[in-house]
């Protein structure tokens, strides 16, 4: 989804350049056509002065008109880009949401402040009972959430639910029954968004106070209830039946509380399937403190502090940002554990909070395909005439002590002693391009890849050197020891 999101912004930037190219290129042929005008006019022996000053004074005018014009159509066209880009980032935001709560709020905050529908409400249809509960409403509306709606004989909500789609109040007036149904009953609506996932239908977002839909808001509206359909969809919970709903209400507040907890702290961390399996065996979890023996990555990008100072600042922002998004998605997806984010440097933790059979493993596997995306970023960066990136990798394994550790105003889960403190050193040495693994972590993975010894190497901490390993590829073995 986010990589289908990624290509709906480059689209937009190239025709936000297309359009200022197309007006910069037609003052451009402006100007040239009233100067060779200009000429003609200066090199005519028929016309006194007077009538050229008149020209002169009608060239005037008409170029002005045109350059009013054109900046109005440039003002038009920035606006819009604008709008398009604000609905992007909220439908970003939507797509990231893990829970039902933050899907709905991110969707009525999408709604509401990209296209300015600010009265309405969202409805998840229990098909096995064939009735709606209002899960969110917002505005000046009637519906209570919480509440179960049936839509009973409307002809509206029958076609939503059969055909899906969008029924904005202009298609609504034309068909007289549809207009007869969208006024009566409990779910009365000036326009209907259907919310399905292929040929299941999961929902629907009724809207009041609506007069018109452009072209433009339906086309961002299909874009809005398709991204809202699987993001449902993915949090299961509207398929919840009326006995299992209510079998959830009988989890004592504790209990739900510290499951939100776990989510609401993991979340940042890990990756949803982990923060499902945290949820679903808590006691599974030592957050006080405890001695573990895990694999620590550090990266870092290779001097980025004095290449920054030659930046923009929006440059540098927007450079980081993707970088980070990205080497996040790949730590996630070989279940790390993201620690923290240092200036330009990423810590991950593989084996902590939940178990991992080959930590070393997938710490090497994240590694390998972070050097492998960041070519990929800095041939898109080159094109755009950014600055490109080198990153080093350190990779160590042994014990550490994991756990909530901070203040009684600020804690996080993180891990701390000498095997995080060599990750760093690793790091540190390594050279833009290459994934060093202290010899601890060779052991464990010296069958499943090609590496090169190093020299061994003094870090700070150590009385004698370190032996050191430059991972030069994967083999295709380890595929089968990942944990996933």
């Amino acid at each position: 989804m986010l990589w289908a999101l990624l290509g709906i912004n480059v689209l937009l930037l190239v025709l936000s350049i297309f359009y200022y190219k197309k007006v910069e290129g037609l003052l451009a042929a402006y100007d040239d056509r009233i100067s060779e005008l200009r000429e003609l006019e200066r090199k005519s022996k028929t016309l006194g002065e007077d009538v050229e000053t008149i020209k002169d004074r009608m060239m005037a005018v008409l170029e002005q008109k045109f350059r009013e014009k054109v900046n109005s159509f440039k003002e038009e066209v920035r606006k819009k880009m604008l709008r398009l880009n604000m609905a992007l980032f909220g439908i970003k935001d939507l797509s990231s949401a893990l829970t039902l709560e933050e899907a709905l709020d991110r969707l009525v905050e999408v709604l509401s402040k990209t296209l300015g529908l600010n009265h309405g409400g969202v409805f998840l249809y229990l098909e096995a009972e064939d009735i709606f509960v209002c899960a969110k409403v917002w505005g000046d509306v009637d519906w209570i959430e919480g509440r179960y709606y049936s839509a009973g004989s409307s002809e509206l909500i029958r076609q939503v639910k059969e055909r899906g789609g969008i029924f904005d109040p202009k298609t609504i007036a034309m068909d007289p029954v549809l207009a007869a149904s969208a006024s009566q009953g409990e779910l009365a609506a000036d326009a209907v968004i259907s919310i399905r996932s292929q040929d299941k239908f999961l929902g629907m977002v009724l809207l009041k106070k609506v007069k018109s839909f452009s072209k433009e808001d339906v086309s961002l509206l299909f874009t809005i209830s398709s991204v809202a359909a699987i993001v449902l969809e993915n949090a299961k919970t509207f398929e919840l039946t009326l006995e299992e709903l209510e079998e959830a209400k009988e989890l004592s507040k504790r209990e739900r509380e510290e499951k939100q907890k776990l989510k609401e702290v993991f979340s940042k961390y890990v990756s949803p399937q982990v923060v499902a399996e945290i949820v679903k065996n808590p006691d599974s979890l030592e957050l006080g403190g405890v001695k573990k023996k895990i694999a620590v990555l550090f990266s870092d990008i290779r001097g980025f502090t004095s290449m920054s100072e030659k930046m923009q600042p929006e440059e540098v922002v927007a450079i980081l940002n993707e970088y980070f998004e990205e080497m996040t998605k790949i730590v996630f997806k070989y279940n790390g554990t993201l620690d923290k984010y240092m200036g330009d440097a990423i810590m991950a933790l593989y084996g902590a909070p939940v178990e991992m059979k080959n930590p070393v493993v997938n710490a090497v596997a994240t590694a390998v395909e972070m050097q492998k995306r960041l070519k990929e970023l800095n041939e898109q960066w080159a094109n755009h005439g950014w600055k490109t990136l080198g990153m080093g990798i350190g990779i160590t394994y042994g014990d550490v002590v994991v756990g909530n550790i901070g203040s009684s105003l600020r804690m996080d889960y993180t891990a701390i002693g000498d095997t995080v403190n060599l990750a760093s050193r690793l790091q540190g040495v390594a050279k833009a391009g290459e994934v060093l693994v202290s010899d601890q972590a060779y052991e464990q993975i010296k069958d499943y890849v090609m590496a090169e010894e190093l020299e061994p190497i003094k870090v700070k901490g150590k009385e004698k050197p370190v032996r050191v390993y430059k991972v030069i590829a994967l083999l295709p073995e380890a595929e089968e020891l990942i944990d996933s």
